[in-house]
Formats: C-alpha cells, sequence, structure tokens
C-alpha cells in the first residue's frame, strides 16, 4: 500500500541526493560495460544470473581428489584413532587434547615391544597410552595398526593440516577456559590512538613469568549492554587455559594529573584486586572494595542461530568501576578463568556431538576457515583513490575518510572479522591494493541525505534505537555499486568484539550488518515498489500469448471508465476481495484482512475524474498506486492456476502425491530477476588468479559480506498454501522480502532491458575489472517503454510528485532541475506484530516502511544512468 505520510522519507532522501548531485563538478567516473553488450535468451529458461568462476573455483581449490579437504581427513583419522580426544571425558568441560610429537618413539617401542619410561613423559594420560600399548600387542594387523598411528602423528606436527588441526585445537580450547580483560580508558594522548589493550598477564605464582597472550574472545562471552552498543572500550587481551585450576595476574599502570573514572570488564571471576598508588608522602596499596566488583551472567541468546549456550561453571564475567584521584597508580586483579560450554565456535572447524559415545564426541566440519595460513594485506580506496583502508605492519587499519563515509560495516576494521571485506581478502594468496566502485562524493551525499531526514524525527522518537534504513545507487549500465550506505553505521572507534557480540545477541539490530543487501527480514516488505513486477509479469504471459492475453493487453493499455466492469471491476471499487472478486464501496469495506484496499479508501473511478483522464491503464495504475488494480491484474494473469492450484490441495487423499507447485508467471519473472536463486556474489568478477576462501557460516545469514542477499516471494515457496490469497498479496508487494539493493537492480532491468550483475570491486592491483555483462528479460522495447512511463508519471504527477516538484519546508533543498530524468516508484508495507491477545481482542503494535525505489537517466554524456532504491523502516 502507498501511504505519503510514509513514503515522504524515501521519496525527501532521494530528492536531496538527487538535488545534491547537480552541485557536484567533474566527471562521475565508473567502470563501462565493453559494448554494452547484452545476452539474449528465452525468458523461461533463465534462473538467474550465471555463475561464474567464484564458487565453484573455490569448491575445487579446497577439496582433493576424493572431494575431501586434507584437513577434514587427518582430523577424522587422529580422532578415530585416539590421537586426538576430550582431556576428560567424565567431567565434560569439552577441551581437547592431541598426543605429543614424541609419542611417535612411543609407538615405535610398541612395534619393537619393548615399553618404555616414556610413556610417563608423553604428556599424555597413562591409562590412555596402556590401552593403546595393550591393543598394540596383538599381530601384524595391530603393528599394522600401530605404524598407521605412526604415521598420523607425523603428519599432525609436521604437515600443514596438521598444523592447521593444532592450532584449531588451541582455538578450541581458548574460547571454552580464559581469562581476559580490557577498560575503557580514554583514547590520546596518555593512551595509544589505535585502542590497544594496555594490560600484561603474568602467572601470580611467579610474577617475572609472563603467559602468552592474544585477543581472542568468543562473541558470545559476556558484557553485552542490552540492546544498545557497549561504546568506549579497547579489544581484549585474554590468557587461555588448558585446565580451569590456573590463574592470570592482569595488571596495568595509570599516570593522570587529574581524578580519573574507569571501567573495567573481565572475564572470569575475580579472586584479588588491589591498586597500588605513588603520592607525594609516598607509596599506599590499597584493596578494591567488593561492592566496586560485580559479577556479570551471560545474557540469554533470543533470535540467534547459536543457542546452544549451557550455564557456565562459573560467573564468566566481571565488571569493576574504579575512581581514581591524580597520581601514578598499579592497578592489578587476579583472576580465574571462566569456562564455558559450547557444542560450536563461529568459524573454527571443529564441532562437539552431545550424547554420541567418547571420543567420537567430535568431528572437523567444513567451514572453508583455513587457520594456519598468515592473512595476505590489502589496501583499500575508493573510486577516486582514496585511501579507505591502509596497510600499517603487519595489520590494516581503517582511516578516517571510511568512518566519515560510513563504509567500515561493510570494509570491516580488522583481520578478525572475517566476512567482512578485509577478512575475505585476508585470504587470498598475496596481498596488494583493491579500488571499490564506490564514488565518495556520492557515497557522502547519500549518507548525509539519509542521516538528516532521520534526524528530524527528533528526541521523542518511539523507534529511535530499532529503526534501520539503507540506501543504494549503482551503475544502471555496469551493474557497478556507486554508493550504498547503512543506518546506523558504526562508529570510529568501536571495538570490533562489541560489533560482532552485539550481532550474535541480536541480529536485527546489529549496525556490522550492511543493510544495503543484507540482513533480509521481514521489515524489508517492498510494497508497492514492487507492483512493476507483477506488470512484468502481466507483459510476459502477453507476449507468451497465455489465455486471457487480449483482456490482460486491454488492461494494460488502458480502458475508459465505463468499461472497467468488463475487467471485473466497477468505478465505484474502493476496496476488493480477490477470493469472491467481490468490489466494495468506499463506506462498506469490511474488517475482514482478505480484502485489499486502495490508498485512501479511494475508488477506481476517482483517477478519472480528478486527473480527467480518458482511460486508465498500466500508466495510470502507477501513478496512482493503486491495489485493487494490480491485484486483478494479477488474477487475469495467474488467477486461475492460483484456483487449481487450491482445489488440488483441498482434494488431495491422504497418501496420495502431491500436487505440482504451479507455473505462475509471477513466479517465472521473479526468478529471471534473481529472487530465490541464492545470494548474489559481488566479487564474481574477482581475478582468477587471486583465489579468495569464503566462510559458509555467518550469523549475517547466507554467507559473507559480499552474498548480497536478493529476497524471498511466498509464490515460490512450495510450502505455502493457499494460492489465491498469496498471489494477491503478492502482486501489490506482500508476503515477501527484497533487500534494496535487488530493487535497484530491478530498477536498472526496467532501465535497460536486462538483469545485470553487481559488483564493488573497480580494479585490483592496478588491473581494471570486468563487468557481467547482463542477461536479457525477455521483455519487448514497447512494453518497457509502459513502464517507464508509469515511473516517469509517479515523479511528475504521482505520490513522489511534492518531494521532487515542491521545495521542501524545513530543509529548503532546491528542486531537483533534472526531474524530468527521474523515473520511481514509492511504495510502503504495513508491518504489524502481536503484543498479546488473540483475535479481535489482539493488542497490535504497528509501523511501517517506507521505500523509493528507480533509476535516474544520464543528465550529461560523461554521467552513468544510475540505478537506486532507498527503504527506512519503522517509520
Amino acid at each position: 500500500m502507498c501511504r505519503s505520510a510514509c513514503v515522504i522519507m524515501s521519496m525527501l532522501i532521494m530528492a536531496g541526493v538527487a538535488a545534491r548531485l547537480d552541485t557536484l563538478h567533474g566527471r562521475i567516473e565508473t567502470a563501462k560495460a565493453p559494448g554494452s553488450m547484452v545476452m539474449t535468451a528465452p525468458f523461461d529458461t533463465l534462473h538467474g544470473p550465471i555463475e561464474t568462476h567464484g564458487e565453484k573455483r573455490i569448491k575445487e581449490e579446497v577439496t582433493g581428489e576424493r572431494g575431501t579437504r586434507e584437513d577434514k581427513r587427518l582430523f577424522d583419522a587422529l580422532v578415530k584413532n585416539n590421537l586426538i580426544f576430550p582431556r576428560d571425558k567424565f567431567m565434560g568441560d569439552q577441551l581437547l587434547a592431541f598426543v605429543p610429537s614424541d609419542y611417535r618413539y612411543v609407538l615405535d617401542m610398541e612395534m619393537a615391544k619393548d615399553p618404555s619410561p616414556l610413556y610417563e613423559n608423553s604428556g599424555t594420560s597413562r591409562s590412555f597410552i596402556n590401552s593403546v600399548v595393550t591393543a598394540g600387542r596383538h599381530g601384524d594387523y595391530k603393528k599394522k595398526e600401530t605404524a598407521h598411528k605412526i604415521e598420523l602423528v607425523k603428519q599432525l606436527h609436521e604437515s600443514q593440516a596438521g598444523l592447521a588441526i593444532q592450532r584449531a585445537v588451541h582455538l578450541w580450547n581458548s574460547a571454552h577456559c580464559f581469562a581476559a580483560i580490557r577498560d575503557d580508558r580514554p583514547m590520546g594522548k596518555d593512551s595509544p590512538a589505535d585502542g590497544h589493550n594496555r594490560w600484561e598477564v603474568r602467572d601470580p605464582q611467579y610474577p617475572r613469568l609472563y603467559l602468552g597472550t592474544s585477543g581472542q574472545v568468543p562473541d558470545f562471552a559476556v558484557f553485552v549492554n542490552g540492546s544498545r552498543m557497549n561504546k568506549g572500550f579497547h579489544e581484549w587481551i585474554s590468557v587461555p587455559f588448558s585446565f580451569d585450576d590456573g590463574s592470570a595476574l592482569f595488571s596495568t599502570t595509570m599516570d593522570s594529573t587529574i581524578p580519573v573514572t574507569l571501567t573495567i570488564q573481565v572475564v572470569g571471576s575475580v579472586v584479588d584486586a588491589h591498586v597500588t598508588s605513588v603520592f607525594g608522602h609516598g607509596t599506599e596499596t590499597v584493596a578494591i572494595e567488593q561492592d566496586k566488583i560485580q559479577p556479570v551472567a551471560i545474557p540469554e541468546i533470543t533470535n540467534s542461530p547459536f543457542n546452544s549456550l549451557q550455564s557456565p561453571s562459573s560467573f564468566p564475567g566481571t565488571r569493576i568501576s574504579l575512581g581514581l584521584p591524580g597520581g601514578n597508580h598499579l592497578i592489578e586483579i587476579v583472576t580465574e578463568p571462566a569456562l564455558f560450554r559450547r557444542d560450536t565456535i563461529p568459524g573454527l572447524n571443529i564441532a562437539w556431538h552431545s550424547g554420541k559415545e567418547w571420543p567420537q564426541s567430535v568431528k572437523w566440519v567444513d567451514t572453508g576457515t583455513y587457520v594456519w595460513r598468515e592473512p595476505s594485506l590489502f589496501s583499500v580506496a575508493a573510486g577516486n583513490g582514496k585511501e579507505l583502508i591502509k596497510v600499517q605492519g603487519r595489520d590494516v587499519q581503517g582511516t578516517r575518510e571510511l568512518w566519515e563515509l560510513g563504509l567500515a560495516s561493510f570494509t570491516g576494521t580488522s583481520l578478525f572479522h572475517s566476512n567482512s571485506l578485509l577478512g575475505i581478502l585476508s585470504t587470498a594468496p598475496m596481498g596488494g591494493e583493491v579500488v571499490l566502485t564506490i564514488d565518495p562524493d556520492i557515497q557522502r551525499i547519500v549518507k548525509d541525505a539519509l542521516n538528516e531526514q532521520i534526524a528530524l524525527l527528533g528526541e521523542n522518537d518511539m523507534y529511535r534505537n530499532v529503526r534501520r534504513g539503507a540506501v543504494v545507487m549503482m551503475d544502471a549500465d555496469t551493474g557497478g555499486i556507486i554508493a550504498a550506505y547503512s543506518f546506523p553505521h558504526l562508529d570510529a572507534g568501536m571495538s570490533q568484539w562489541d560489533i560482532r557480540a552485539f550481532a550474535t545477541y541480536y541480529p536485527g539490530l546489529g549496525p556490522g550488518i550492511f543493510k544495503p543487501w543484507k540482513g533480509i527480514d521481514a521489515h524489508n516488505t517492498p510494497g508497492s515498489v514492487f507492483k512493476p513486477v507483477t506488470a512484468m509479469a502481466a507483459i510476459l504471459a502477453r507476449q507468451k500469448n497465455a489465455p486471457g492475453s487480449a483482456v490482460i493487453e486491454r488492461m494494460l493499455l488502458g480502458v475508459k471508465e465505463e468499461e472497467l466492469d468488463e475487467l471485473g471491476l466497477t468505478p465505484w471499487c474502493a476496496a476488493y476481495n480477490p477470493l469472491d472478486m467481490r468490489c466494495y464501496r468506499d463506506t462498506l469495506i469490511p474488517d475482514d484482512p482478505v480484502v485489499v484496499q486502495n490508498f485512501r479508501r479511494e475508488p477506481l473511478g476517482r483517477g478519472f475524474t480528478l486527473k480527467h483522464d480518458r482511460k486508465m491503464g498500466l500508466e495510470e495504475a502507477l501513478r496512482d498506486s493503486v491495489n485493487v488494480w494490480f491485484v486483478r491484474l494479477a488474477q487475469l494473469v495467474d488467477g486461475s492456476k492460483a484456483a487449481e492450484g487450491d482445489r488440488a490441495w483441498t482434494g488431495l487423499v491422504k497418501g496420495a502425491r502431491e500436487p505440482e507447485h504451479p507455473d505462475f508467471y509471477l513466479g517465472r519473472i521473479a526468478r529471471i530477476l534473481g529472487f530465490d536463486t541464492g545470494p548474489m556474489d559481488l566479487l564474481f568478477n574477482f581475478p582468477p588468479s587471486l583465489p579468495l576462501q569464503r566462510d559458509v557460516i555467518s550469523i549475517y545469514s547466507e554467507g559473507d559480506t559480499l552474498k548480497a542477499q536478493t529476497g524471498k516471494i511466498a509464490l515460490l515457496d512450495k510450502n505455502e498454501r493457499g494460492y489465491e490469497r498469496i498471489l494477491a498479496r503478492n502482486s501489490f508487494g506482500h508476503g515477501m522480502t527484497v533487500s534494496p539493493l535487488q530493487m535497484a537492480r530491478i530498477a536498472a532491468a526496467i532501465a535497460t532491458g536486462k538483469v545485470l550483475s553487481p559488483y564493488v570491486v573497480k580494479e585490483v592491483n592496478g588491473q581494471e575489472t570486468e563487468p557481467g555483462q547482463g542477461y536479457s528479460m525477455g521483455i519487448e522495447d514497447r512494453w518497457l517503454e509502459l513502464i517507464q512511463k508509469g515511473l516517469s508519471a509517479v515523479v511528475h504527477g504521482g505520490s513522489a510528485r511534492e518531494a521532487f516538484n515542491v521545495e521542501d519546508r524545513v530543509q529548503k533543498i532546491t528542486p531537483y532541475k533534472h526531474v524530468g530524468k527521474i523515473y520511481g516508484k514509492t511504495g510502503t508495507a504495513e508491518n504489524h506484530r502481536v503484543l498479546a491477545g488473540r483475535g479481535k481482542h489482539q493488542l497490535v503494535s504497528g509501523f511501517n516502511t517506507a521505500w523509493f525505489a528507480g533509476y535516474r537517466e544520464s543528465v550529461t554524456e560523461d554521467t552513468p544512468r544510475i540505478a537506486f532504491a532507498c527503504m527506512v523502516e519503522h517509520y
């Protein structure tokens, strides 16, 4: 449905973007496809974008001749032969151990039937070794088995796959038993600019012995600050424990001329904490009061794919609030580790299977992660060469430009963020320089326009903490993404751990989710912005001479007011029931969720009267966003198939073969445009000479950040029933989800007649990448022009007229001087959430998602044709 109060925000955003584009000087450079070649194919033989070298090539590179990765084969063999085993099967703490390298000598001596005291020093329990020795004393078969074990131990400690397995086991143990610390010391002249942790870790029994540390703290650990981001903290420093009977001494120094307040977060249980201060009169050591040391338990994970968290054996975290006077202070905290139980760790290849017999309770799962390889370092620049990510030593760091453009949630800022652009690039065999298709000038305009409009909602906005928005702009002829911004964006200096932890507990709210093409949920319902797709389905049916083609053509080209009844409609029809095909006057609309209403309950005849039109066809229906008209059009195209499908299911006898899913024209065009065909790979044109390893597990769903989601439509879901009702809802953009990038892709298809493969990398190591050629939708030009006229009418005389032609009362934006080159469609989706009750007694919370999508023709010979989409939810 189209509600002017809702769509005005998305329209004003794009109107502001369009007006500010006029102020840009010079050429907007984007990659151009050679010859603008279009690959044609029958529309009913296409099933989405043509697969490139990406997934198939990667799959071939990480598999052996038998299709099994070497690390998986070796790990499974080690577990099967009891060479990797749970540390203590009775405690069930999930910690793992593996035999040391000198265990080969134990096996060699067993082969010679010469037991040795080396058993005692092998690092493995004597009962385990005795069981192996006993098993090895029975004939040649056992000798062969022992020889096989010797070879496995050798591979474990000397092969690349074995080193990967060792590191994975260490990381697994580190995620189950460890202690960690960090604080919110402000960054500035008294602390490192990069926000690195300033704590040291030593053994409490031997204070001169420093313990090995890392920054590895699982995202599910502790310290999630409700539904708000936990800001101001440095990254963690942690120390892993093989057993839970040790402790760590964390210490740091502070030198301040003024009183300071410090919040310290600790993973583990604090045993002792004190501060040694140096004053003018001497040194004083004071224990930190117990009321300032607060245990923190793990919050319950909701709506998360990682819901196997079990109760820890102790408080997993502690928060210390510390006020210090001016002076020099030494803070020392002794901490026992926290013990976690977790069946899987994101990004690790080991999985625990509860309930299975030891030692087959762990196995190697293929996540695509290569933990042994040193990461490759890439610098990343925008399309004009401005650096976004720079290489510093053996690490990378985001520049000020990156944060100002709001691109950090897309690129990532750390190599540990494996699903970001940086994490993906780090898996290449060598590093280098990458230039994106992003134009920083347009990116800044897009960001400012979206932020300004949302800010106008004010401090009392009830949805301010949950609202999400996105704008994406792409070259309509090549697919190069020119700008992409997600609201809210990451703040500069935000800890990467907090970003990932927040997304783990609140997967729908994390600013690390790049909304232009990720995190698709019910809030991404497109509403009326989807109506051009329904029109394309009708055009396909007409071109195929489907039953009723003559009536479909009349409806597309337009009929007079007195001819509406020939289409099953009436001039006074303000609402329509798709099940009994009954029209309702504006004063007699029943309270039935099946009934579809026009905007403001306006009757169809009102369009003829107010706008003095001689006819109503596709152009007028798009201009006025007439819901009833599109429902009836979908029925003329696919209604008989929907009714037949519903009858087939109604009369189905138990045990009989299920009827086939109907072949809807709306489903065909949806597949052609990319719905339900899997995610789009935005790195499909990355050079084959630099193969990338992609992580197949992601909390963001459907792969990494560069796997762009398209959307899902209920009409293609074979588990859905009630086709007639679904067809009606889908016809005006309900009962489906879609990403802004997918809507921009559809807009580009309307502008050019071809479906593109969007991409984000323009150059790699000085070499330009090749855009995809795209493929034809199979729609004739004369019909595309009819849709284009409708989108132009939306801007000139329809629901978007005010935003583009009238000066904004608040921001005083100058009307866009190139309004004649703008084509677009508004849309609003009504989202409802039941809070309590049933039936008519339900308490419902409702909000809208506002959309505007379309394209702008080139305004000069040097500027590209731009497709765009804007979405703001909770409006």
